[in-house]
């Protein structure tokens, strides 16, 4: 059976760190997280934090199979110079989660045995990492030799006997095996606690008193293992305790995991993934909640350049095809065009006649033939003119000739027209004629009742924008669309998949996604939580009154700043629906410590931030893939109330059928 790749998972979480590293394809953020800095790393889920984690364990960077030659990525391999200590987060740091007897004991009882489960996940992390240095195949990589230390059984048993002893260890067996069977054991141990404590009273006093053991910190434990390592090696080791998928973690857990970027040993890094929000991290923290640029280095894997996010997709849908049996081949040799390109149409349903050559011609023309006369922007312009008068008002108000656009200086082509051309292709695509004697000009003005996802969000470079480079819903909307091409044995023969088939897979992506969220609701326990899908309906509503409605609007509001007169239920939904990939946050310029709004760039708040309906979901709505302008969240959702209950689930069919409705 061959080896599973990372993409026959949709978790990293379950792969290895060989498997993951021979999947792994590169991003300007693995750099980051790379750095030599305290950092975390924050996204939605399915974004790739628990990826670019794994990553540095020495596994993973010796299986990054074929290595990546680029400048870049060379320097960073030599410039690493720490060795990661992986820990993912775990469920049975619960103790309800491990306790055979479901009873409630006192609070400070279980935050100790809780913590005491956390930390010894610690020690088998750090026994994982000195397996992991002992591979004899590292003193073949030039970048990763350095990090090597012997298979020498003297010194394992004379590092394991002293690591045994710092962290209150009974060794039965010598070496590192021994260590790590009497961590286990100790986690045995543990279990033991959580069922005596479920039927008897024990408070957390007598329980240090009884296991002293209980009162050590995972600090004291990393502190020891480096002074062990020196001793033993004869070198001073740079290390990078790396904590996954902290906002599962336990508050006893996650509190000293936070703080300990603030101050801790000068040999360790902390690096933390979490999602962006959690809801009681600021409250548990204050005041000692560290800070963006000050205690680590934020990466915000939803924040990526467009640029960077075509070139990642790019890559993963090369990787994709290499997996079915299909050669290297561009994106848009099989999924044609997008209206980014010139040479878009969306009535042509398979644009089989996208080759190399064409679209070569097509980055030579540039931007200026999309403006020509017989240009995509041009022909949108026109269309839209004919059909909506608030249109044909605005470009004389400007003074836009769309005959005379190709001419127009560079800065008036800037903020004149491309400004706009989302909004304009997206109105001109959806809002038609309608003959009525009493309308303006003998018109009204309707938006068409598509009953499926418009070709307007096809082709390649669309289809990578829907997905923000998101890498699960990046294999969730292509590898379906790739399968269908392993039948044809001649590779030549590979022709460019349809529109329709296209539409079809983005809507079914579509409805999978929200049907996962009309299942999820707002952590707020009070009656009045709300739930994340009527959250997203309020606001994609509002979106689309913004760009289809009564006159056009050049610069449609389509984002939301988070303001302090939002309740806690919307709070707490806006929250879940940034964790789920259903919000993305908008990058913020960086904010200096002291300033009014410096609270709101702490990790898991989101008070003051910006926030925009993921892409994903425009063409359920019917919106260009711009940010568009901002305003408060509260007075949006007072002024457009919700239409569904929270308990309504959507359904396929539901999805595009909204039927026809007049616009004036």
């Amino acid at each position: 059976m061959a080896p599973q790749s990372l993409f026959e998972s949709f978790n990293a979480r379950s792969l290895e760190p060989e498997q993951v590293g021979r999947g792994f394809i590169f991003s300007p953020a693995f750099v980051d997280v790379a750095a030599r800095s305290n950092s975390v790393v924050l996204g939605p889920r399915g974004s790739g934090k628990t990826t670019l984690l794994k990553m540095l364990t020495l596994p993973a960077l010796r299986n990054w199979w074929p290595r990546d030659k680029s400048r870049e990525v060379q320097r960073l391999m030599t410039d690493l110079d720490f060795v990661s200590i992986y820990v993912p987060s775990d469920f049975t740091w619960y103790p309800d989660f491990r306790r055979p007897i479901k009873t409630q004991p006192p609070k400070d009882t279980d935050d100790l045995l809780s913590y005491s489960l956390f930390r010894s996940h610690v020690l088998l992390a750090i026994c994982d990492t000195i397996s992991y240095m002992e591979d004899p195949s590292l003193k073949d990589d030039r970048h990763l030799a350095r990090f090597v230390i012997p298979r020498d059984e003297v010194l394992g048993d004379k590092a394991s006997k002293l690591l045994a002893s710092g962290w209150g260890l009974s060794l039965q067996v010598g070496g590192y095996y021994g260590l790590r069977s009497a961590v286990t054991n100790r986690v045995r141990a543990i279990q033991h606690l959580l069922t005596v404590t479920a039927m008897k009273p024990l408070d957390a006093d007598r329980l240090i008193e009884d296991h002293p053991h209980l009162s050590a910190t995972f600090f004291d434990d990393l502190r020891e293992f480096g002074d062990v390592f020196e001793h033993i090696y004869g070198r001073r080791q740079k290390w990078a305790a790396c904590f996954d998928e902290l906002e599962i973690a336990p508050d006893p857990v996650k509190i000293p995991i936070w703080q300990s970027g603030r101050s801790f040993d000068p040999r360790f890094l902390i690096k933390i993934s979490a999602s962006p929000y959690d809801g009681s991290l600021t409250e548990l923290l204050q005041p000692q909640m560290p800070m963006v640029a000050h205690d680590f280095l934020e990466v915000d894997l939803s924040s990526q350049a467009r640029r960077e996010v075509d070139r990642f997709s790019q890559r993963m849908f090369t990787k994709l095809c290499n997996e079915v049996g299909i050669s290297p081949i561009k994106a848009e040799h099989l999924l044609g065009p997008s209206f980014y390109d010139d040479g878009f149409d969306p009535d042509v349903d398979r644009p089989s006649n996208v080759t190399s050559a064409s679209l070569q011609r097509s980055v030579r023309r540039g931007r200026g033939a999309r403006l020509a006369p017989d240009g995509f922007y041009n022909r949108k312009f026109r269309g839209l003119a004919r059909k909506d008068s608030s249109f044909l008002r605005y470009l004389a108000k400007h003074n836009i000739n769309p005959e005379g656009m190709a001419a127009l200086p560079e800065f008036q082509k800037a903020s004149l027209i491309r400004k706009i051309i989302s909004t304009v292709i997206v109105r001109d695509e959806f809002l038609f004629q309608h003959q009525t004697q009493n309308s303006e000009a003998g018109r009204s003005r309707r938006f068409r009742a598509k009953k499926s996802v418009s070709r307007i969000y096809t082709g390649a470079f669309s289809l990578f924008t829907l997905c923000e480079g998101n890498p699960r819903w990046i294999i969730g909307l292509f590898r379906p669309l790739i399968a269908d091409l392993v039948q044809m044995r001649d590779v030549s023969a590979v022709k460019a998949i349809s529109r329709t088939e296209q539409t079809k897979r983005i809507e079914r992506t579509i409805a999978t996604f929200l049907t996962l969220l009309s299942t999820l609701r707002s952590s707020h326990r009070g009656q009045s939580a709300k739930s994340i899908i009527e959250l997203v309906e309020q606001l994609g509503d509002f979106c689309f009154e913004q760009v289809l409605g009564q006159d056009f609007n050049p610069e449609p509001i389509l984002s939301f700043t988070i303001d302090r007169n939002v309740g806690k239920d919307v709070y707490s939904a806006v929250g879940r629906a940034i964790n789920q990939g259903a919000l993305v946050l908008v990058p913020q310029k960086g904010l200096r410590r002291g300033d009014p709004e410096a609270a709101s760039s702490a990790p898991g708040n989101i008070w003051g931030k910006r926030v925009r309906l993921s892409f994903l979901l425009a063409p359920r709505y019917r919106l260009p893939l711009v940010l568009g302008r901002s305003v408060d969240l509260s007075p949006v959702l007072r002024s457009n109330p919700p239409i569904a209950t929270p308990s309504e689930q959507l359904i396929l069919g539901d999805l595009f059928s909204t039927g026809e409705r007049t616009l004036i």
